[in-house]
């Protein structure tokens, strides 16, 4: 969880009563870290080690924290993903210099093709390589029309699930058999080979 003020990632996971440390448990982490002892701390909800951020007032991670942690993950993990959103941009640069690959969700509307086109330099100056994955929506700009405005081919495109908001508000799981599930499964095989970390 790559952002202090997004509310935590375990909210939104619905594990946010699930026991194990998270970031303000390691806000002050130095030096190298077990991988063995940092997966036994963290909860593992749906069998995914999780590192989130929680609600408790916003704990600013140092960057050595941060080094620290991800050292541990990247040793102890086949893959590990963090999720940077739009608000921690600002302080996100190590976390995309670290990827090996990172990928650019952009909803399939007009303000947000706007916000992506608006990012896209300087993503490319900070980040090794970058996949752009469209999330369709109804009614919405169409992908070839977004691969234009972005000056981008061979884009991934995820369909639009009108209920995946309602269940993650009542700490829903997506099903695995669900169309999104698989869609998803199914761009993470194309976009990304195995013991990729990603942002």
């Amino acid at each position: 969880d790559g952002d202090p003020d997004g509310g935590g990632l375990d909210l939104l996971l619905g594990a946010e009563e699930a026991s194990g440390i998270r970031w303000a448990d390691l806000a002050a982490a130095q030096g190298r870290l077990s991988a063995a002892t940092l997966d036994y701390a963290l909860p593992h909800p749906g069998g995914v080690a999780l590192l989130s951020h929680g609600r408790a007032g916003a704990v600013r991670v140092s960057g050595e924290a941060f080094s620290s942690v991800l050292g541990a993950g990247v040793r102890g993990y086949e893959q590990v993903f963090i999720d940077v959103p739009r608000s921690a941009w600002g302080s996100a640069p190590e976390m995309l210099e670290l990827a090996d690959r990172t990928i650019l969700l952009v909803p399939g509307r007009v303000r947000g093709i706007a916000a992506a086109a608006a990012a896209l330099p300087w993503l490319r100056e900070t980040t090794k390589e970058i996949v752009i994955v469209i999330r369709s929506a109804p009614r919405g700009v169409a992908p070839r029309e977004v691969g234009r405005a972005l000056g981008s081919s061979g884009l991934h495109v995820l369909p639009e699930q009108q209920q995946l908001a309602t269940r993650a508000d009542r700490g829903e799981p997506v099903l695995a058999n669900d169309a999104y599930a698989k869609a998803v499964r199914a761009l993470l095989a194309d976009a990304m080979p195995v013991k990729a970390s990603v942002a």
